[in-house]
């Protein structure tokens, strides 16, 4: 039998800053910070091109851990957290933003 990953497991699982990933068949931006000295995280995803949103806080202590979620059942949370998948970067969206891209100050 497989074990369910603790709430910081699931956290782990996304990069700290910002990252794209799948989840149900749509895209989301997720923003992963931590705080004092990594005992308060962070978590915050949005569709992208849409109105879903995921957020939450995981607060350690000691050997335990304490999931919060902001406005929203904890069920949602941990069904995104256990779900979400990478996001496979799109080519020829990613050449085509480059296009746009601005020069960096001071550079002509």
């Amino acid at each position: 039998m497989t074990e369910t990953p603790s709430p910081k497991g699931f956290f782990d699982r996304i990069p700290v800053g910002y990252s794209v990933v799948k989840y149900n068949d749509r895209t989301y931006g997720v923003t992963h910070s931590k705080h004092a000295g990594g005992k308060s995280h962070k978590v915050y995803a949005e569709e992208l091109g849409g109105t879903d949103f995921i957020s939450a806080n995981l607060y350690l202590g000691g050997t335990e851990e304490h999931l919060r979620p902001c406005e929203m059942p904890a069920a949602k949370v941990v069904a995104f957290l256990e779900g979400f998948t990478a996001h496979e970067a799109d080519p020829i969206a990613d050449s085509a933003s480059a296009q746009f891209e601005s020069p960096a100050l001071g550079e002509d």
